[in-house]
Parts: C-alpha cells; structure tokens; sequence
C-alpha cells in the first residue's frame, strides 16, 4: 500500500513546493538553463545555481593605530630584565630614552643593567639621574646606596640605603646592603637589625662576625660566633670560623685565615613592574668545600678569606 501513494506524495509534493515561497524554486538545473526540458528526478543531484545571489555584509573594523609605542617598549624592556636578557632590555630602555629623556623608569633600568653588568660609575650617574627626575624615588636610593657600597663609602651608603628601606620596606637585597654598611661603620646592633629581615639570625651573627674578622677585630668577631652558635648549635660554618680565629688568637703571630663565605639572603624576583626582590627561603649554611690547610709562616700576613666579598 506505501509504494503505490509514493507517486501521489511526489506530485502534491512539486506542486506545493511551486506554490509557496521558498527558496528552493530560485534553483534550476542546468538542463532547464540551456532551454532544455528534462524529467524531474528527485533523487538526481543537478548542478544548482541560485537566481537571488546571497548578499553579505561586511562589518569594518578600522585598524588601531599606536600613536606612542614607547609606553610598549618600556614594557617590553622590563620584561626581557626580569628574564635576565639584559642586552636586549638594554636596548629597548635606550630606544625609550631617545624619545622621551627624562622617563624614570627608563633611566632606573640601564642602571639596573650597568650595576648587574659591574659598570659601578655608570651605574651611580644613571641612578643620580633619576634622583633630579624624582629625588623621591626609593628605587634610585636604593640603587645609588648599592653602588656606594661597592665603592666602600660606607657613612654615604648608610644614608642613601635608609631612605631607601623607608620606601622598599620588602626589598630584601636593600636591607642586606644596608645591613653590611652598618657593620662596616660599626653600628652592629642596627646592622643584625637589618640582616633579621633578610637571613636568619644566627645568620646575621655570622655574616657581622666575617666583616669584623676582615676589619682585623678578631675577638669581636669571636662573640659574634658565639651568638650564632647560640642561635643554631648545628650552624657548621660558624663553628669552624670560629675554630680559625681561636688559634689566631691562640697564636703570637698573625696567619692567614679561610672559611665558608658570608650568608645571603635567597631572593626570588617575582615582579618587573616594580622591581622589589622579595621573599626569602630558609637559610642553610654554605657548603664547606674543602678544609683549609695549616697556615704557614709564609702565609702570615693579611686576613684575607674566600668568599667573603660583599655582593654589590
């Protein structure tokens, strides 16, 4: 019964579909085009053209264009200095400078860049640079204080790194400066006050403990020890420093002394926006390479020790 009304449902089917409004009568093959009259078959796939073309539209977006890219290249500069790929951050930073010379950030970074790189004296004009653009500006005391301290000029890098501190309350590496500033001008109480927000205690003991040895106040730097010892009885390196500076003076003539370097604070870099080194890990002690060989009469001069150099 089904296939004979299939003809029926074909036929009411062609002519619904000629009498109503869809789109499917703009279709004809390509027979009924040339003029030629052909059986329609449902089931055969004719070429198909459409007589209505569809019509598209076409929303404009008009380009934006940057009208200043250097607030880009600023950034894109702080980017490749906190990836460390100073040469290119350099680069960009001096890029910025040329158009605009009096831009802060630009001025702190290439001298960042030149204080990283050791080119100290560039460094301290760049950063008393940025203090006429901004003598308020934490970040070129900081820097400046830092340089000070590689330059030895103590008293003036106390000052700077102070009004530093006040500004950059969480730079880690600001208050280890101006901690090994304020050893160095004798003030150790402010000095172990400073190294408590940055290393450990008992590391800070031992840290004012190896600048006193290199200034040559031995039994000075032996309570220091002490007080370390007192703070971490497991603090190896500072028992063996001791046990050096005990036979020094145990000993009518002065030897040459070596041990494990001084302890600083583990900083992680986590914003280039700002550039505030924060957060510091657990101190460890550092590794004991390899222990030093009896002094001889030949070595007895001097108080030089390995690894005892101030970071600048």
């Amino acid at each position: 019964m089904l296939l004979n009304r299939w003809p029926i449902l074909l036929v009411l089917l062609v002519i619904g579909l000629n009498h109503s409004g869809c789109s499917i009568l703009a279709k004809k093959t390509a027979n009924q085009q040339n003029g030629q009259s052909s059986a329609w078959n449902p089931f055969s796939k004719p070429n198909v053209t459409y007589a209505e073309q569809s019509e598209s539209i076409e929303e404009e977006f008009p380009a934006k264009k940057i009208t200043d890219p250097n607030p880009l290249k600023l950034r894109y500069a702080m980017w490749m200095e906190e990836t460390g790929n100073l040469s290119e951050a350099q680069l960009h930073y001096t890029a910025v400078l040329a158009a605009q010379p009096q831009n802060l950030e630009a001025v702190l970074g290439v001298a960042r860049i030149n204080l990283s790189s050791g080119q100290v004296e560039q460094a301290e004009q760049g950063f008393r640079r940025a203090l006429m653009i901004d003598p308020a500006s934490a970040s070129a005391q900081g820097g400046l204080g830092q340089c000070l301290v590689a330059r030895k000029q103590w008293p003036e890098a106390v000052a700077a790194l102070s009004v530093a501190t006040r500004g950059l309350p969480e730079d880690k590496t600001v208050h280890y400066q101006l901690a090994v500033a304020l050893a160095y001008t004798g003030d150790l109480a402010q000095a172990q006050t400073q190294f408590s927000h940055c290393v450990k205690e008992s590391a800070g003991h031992y840290n004012i403990a190896l600048i006193l040895k290199d200034q040559g106040q031995l039994s000075a730097a032996e309570a220091q020890l002490e007080l370390a010892l007192r703070q971490d009885p497991n603090f190896k390196d500072a028992e063996r420093w001791l046990t050096e500076i005990r036979k020094v003076l145990a000993s009518a003539s002065q030897v040459s002394l070596s041990g494990p370097p001084e302890i600083q604070p583990v900083i992680k870099q986590v914003t280039y926006k700002e550039y505030e080194l924060t957060g510091t890990e657990t101190i460890e002690p550092a590794v004991y390479i390899a222990e030093s060989s009896p002094p001889t009469a030949q070595q007895a001069s001097g108080h030089s020790a390995a690894g005892t150099k101030t970071r600048p």
